[in-house]
C-alpha cells in the first residue's frame, strides 16, 4: 500500500510541533550592545514566523495529499457517470454530479431532517460550519445527509452517519465529494448494513470478533464479559459503525479512515484484534466501565501514538 504509506510517514501531526524560542531584549545604555539585541530578536522572531509558516504548509500538503487519494479510492468520477445515468433512466434530467447532488440536497424530507438537526450540534470535528442554520442552504454537513437519506430512502439518515460526512467534509473541504465519498462507503464497502433496522454488519462483525476473542484469548473474553457484563455490543459497536471516528482523536480516526477505504470491514477487524493483543495486560488490568472507556477511546489513540499503522495492520 504505497500510498497509505507515504500518509502514514507524513501525517502524524503530533510529530510536527513547532519549538517557539523566546527572545529578552534588555535595556542598556550602550547602544551598540542594544541595537545587536534587536538584531538579534528580529532574526529570531523572523526564524520563528518561517517555522510556523512551513509547519503549517506541511500541513496543508498532507490534507491536499489525503483529500487526492480519498478521491481516488472512492473513484468518485466513475460513480458520478453511473449515477448519473441510473437516474436520467429513471426520468430525472441530469447532466452531472452537480446537479445530482444538488438535485437530492434540495428534497424535502420532514422525519430526516428532524433527525438530522437533532445530530448537528453533537457532531464536533472543529468545524464550526456545522452549527449554521440548516434554512441557510450552507450548512455542508447537513446538505450531505440530507442529500444521503434522499439518495438511500430504505436507510435514510441514522445517528453516526454525521461523524463519517464530518471527517470527510473537514478533508474534502467540498460537500459534493463528500457526499459521493459516502456514498461509495455505504455501497461498494456495504457500510449502509451497519444502520439497517438489524445493523446486520454490526453484528456479524462482533459476533465473529467474539468467536475469536474467545478462541484465541480466552482470559481476555472472559474478563471483558465479566466487567460489561451484557455483551460486546456496547464496547465495539459505535466504534465500527462510525470507523473509530466518534471514540477516537481525529488524528487517530483519520489514520483509520485512510486504511478502511483502502481494505474496508477487514481493516477494522484487524485493528481491533491487534490493540486487543498489544494491549492486553492493560485490558486485564482495567475494570467495570473504565474498561469500557479504555477499549473504546483510549486504546487506539495509545496504540497509534506508539505504534506504526503498518505494524498494526500486519
Amino acid at each position: 500500500m504505497p500510498e497509505l504509506d507515504k500518509i502514514d510517514e507524513t501525517s502524524k501531526e503530533d510529530e510536527y510541533s513547532v519549538h517557539l524560542k523566546s527572545v529578552s531584549s534588555r535595556r542598556d545604555d550602550d547602544q551598540i550592545d542594544s541595537s545587536e539585541q534587536q538584531v538579534t530578536s528580529e532574526n529570531n522572531h523572523s526564524e520563528s514566523g518561517a517555522t510556523l509558516e512551513s509547519s503549517q504548509t506541511q500541513r496543508n500538503t498532507r490534507m491536499n495529499l489525503r483529500a487526492k487519494l480519498w478521491r481516488i479510492m472512492c473513484k468518485i468520477d466513475e460513480l458520478k457517470s453511473s449515477l448519473i445515468q441510473e437516474y436520467r433512466e429513471k426520468g430525472t434530467e441530469v447532466t452531472s454530479g452537480t446537479e445530482l447532488f444538488n438535485y437530492l440536497k434540495s428534497q424535502p424530507s420532514e422525519e430526516n431532517t428532524y433527525k438530522i438537526n437533532k445530530d448537528l450540534p453533537r457532531t464536533c470535528i472543529g468545524n464550526t460550519d456545522f452549527k449554521i442554520d440548516p434554512s441557510s442552504g450552507n450548512n455542508q454537513l447537513y446538505n450531505v445527509l440530507l442529500a444521503y437519506a434522499n439518495f438511500d430512502k430504505e436507510i435514510g439518515y441514522c445517528q453516526g452517519m454525521n461523524f463519517i460526512v464530518a471527517l470527510l467534509i473537514k478533508h474534502l473541504e467540498n460537500e459534493e465529494d463528500a457526499f459521493y465519498c459516502m456514498v461509495h462507503i455505504m455501497k461498494c464497502h456495504d457500510w449502509r448494513a451497519c444502520y439497517d433496522m438489524y445493523t446486520s454488519k454490526q453484528v456479524k462483525l462482533i459476533e465473529f470478533l467474539e468467536c475469536v476473542l474467545e478462541t484465541a484469548w480466552p482470559e481476555v473474553y472472559e474478563h471483558i464479559m465479566t466487567e460489561i457484563e451484557i455483551s460486546l455490543v456496547p464496547v465495539f459497536a459505535s466504534l465500527i459503525s462510525t470507523i473509530f471516528i466518534y471514540d477516537s482523536p481525529e488524528s487517530v480516526s483519520t489514520h483509520i479512515f485512510d486504511v478502511f477505504l483502502l481494505d474496508g470491514e477487514s481493516a477494522i477487524f484487524t485493528l481491533l484484534l491487534k490493540m486487543i493483543e498489544l494491549k492486553e495486560e492493560t485490558i486485564m488490568n482495567t475494570y467495570e466501565h473504565d474498561l469500557l472507556k479504555y477499549i473504546r477511546s483510549v486504546m487506539s489513540r495509545e496504540c497509534l501514538e506508539q505504534i506504526n499503522m503498518s505494524v498494526l495492520m500486519d
